[in-house]
């Protein structure tokens, strides 16, 4: 018989013909996974992937760095730069710890927080990602000095103490605004005390010694201010508009008898104050954290990757290979997964081959929550079962 010669375009086809034989029984003796095991012992056996669980996760916000240990109740830390913030217990990322101990410019600083969170109406926002009851009170290490707040924040009561442990100083807040101050001395005798508009000042010390407060009057806000003798009687009345005398002032002896009077601006002559009509406050609506997760996603069939990869460990293993693995990686917010470590049975013999495997895989999609990007630490688990 004579030869077939094949010229441009057919011998072309049959030489593409080949090569893609040629590689489909590659890809089939692959996908087969025919191996003879190095060790007796790990023949008719089969490596299993039985999924993956997330240990750790880590993010940039602005700057600060949040690592999050994952568990039954995740551990938070947080730091800024170098400098270690905080750290407290997160569940479903509300946190759960009875207080937080932290540091702000090397103040040292400890909160309480209220675990009741199904009763309470408004949280915090800590870092962008977790969310608090109430604070119920913060203490400044270096000051001494601690804030109170009401189940919903709005009212606040601040403590200053004197090295001693006596209160120096009492602060309320409502809605922002101080309506009301104590203050003692060391020995815990009082020096002022104010509430709202009324200012009380003790001198000497548990003494009373003058008051300021506006009342009305004859239609006009008038600001009274009155003093007293150390006696307890009265020293002297005086009255003010707008910063100016007015009204009759009165001066008294330390017997409390009136000894004189000093006419000023009559009330008449005051003008008249346009009142407006009282406004009924509405508190703004609590704010609602949501947060929008994308989980991580390898960029081709992970399946079918690690099934490959751990065959092949197994059949070139020379120790034998049973039960139960994990291996741990680290997974960079580039997607460029890391081995970390491996645990199981003879481990530390397949431990190069893991790293190996980790290191050929392709990019991952890094999981992202709420437009950030993580970094995490991932177990993956595998089990070498007995074929049947």
């Amino acid at each position: 018989m004579n030869p077939i010669i094949l010229k441009g375009k057919r011998k072309l086809a049959l030489l593409i013909a080949i090569l893609s034989l040629s590689a489909c029984c590659v890809l089939q003796v692959n996908a087969q996974d025919n191996c003879k095991a190095k060790l007796k012992a790990n023949r008719n056996k089969s490596f299993i992937y039985e999924g993956k669980d997330r240990i750790e996760e880590s993010y940039e916000f602005g700057v600060y760095s949040v690592s999050i240990k994952k568990g039954k109740i995740d551990t938070v830390s947080v730091h800024k730069g170098n400098q270690f913030i905080t750290t407290f217990l997160s569940q479903y990322g509300h946190i759960v710890s009875t207080s937080i101990d932290y540091l702000i410019d090397g103040v040292a600083y400890t909160d309480t927080l209220d675990l009741n969170t199904d009763t309470r109406k408004v949280k915090y926002d800590y870092y962008g990602n977790f969310t608090s009851a109430q604070l119920f009170t913060t203490y400044n290490h270096s000051t001494g000095a601690q804030a109170y707040y009401d189940v919903y924040g709005a009212d606040s009561l601040y403590v200053n103490r004197y090295d001693n442990g006596q209160v120096q100083k009492m602060i309320w807040v409502n809605y922002g605004t101080e309506y009301a101050r104590k203050q003692w001395n060391m020995e815990g005798k009082l020096l002022y005390e104010k509430y709202h508009s009324r200012e009380t000042t003790y001198e000497p010390p548990g003494l009373l010694h003058s008051q300021q407060y506006d009342t009305l009057m004859d239609g006009r806000t008038i600001h009274c201010k009155t003093t007293w003798y150390e006696n307890g009687a009265p020293e002297s009345v005086a009255y003010f508009y707008d910063g100016k005398p007015c009204h009759v002032w009165s001066y008294y002896d330390r017997s409390g008898k009136l000894i004189k009077t000093a006419k000023k601006t009559p009330l008449h002559k005051l003008p008249m104050e346009v009142r407006e009509p009282p406004r009924a406050y509405a508190p703004p609506d609590p704010s609602i954290f949501r947060t929008v997760s994308i989980q991580e996603a390898y960029q081709g069939n992970l399946n079918a990757f690690l099934h490959t990869e751990m065959t092949r460990i197994l059949c070139a293993s020379s120790k034998e290979l049973k039960g139960n693995y994990t291996v741990r990686t680290y997974l960079n917010i580039e997607g460029r997964m890391r081995f970390v470590s491996a645990r199981g049975e003879n481990s530390e013999a397949i431990a190069p081959a893991l790293q190996q495997m980790i290191d050929k895989m392709d990019l991952w999609k890094p999981t992202r929550e709420n437009g950030r990007t993580l970094a995490l630490v991932l177990d993956f688990r595998f089990k070498v079962t007995e074929n049947k």
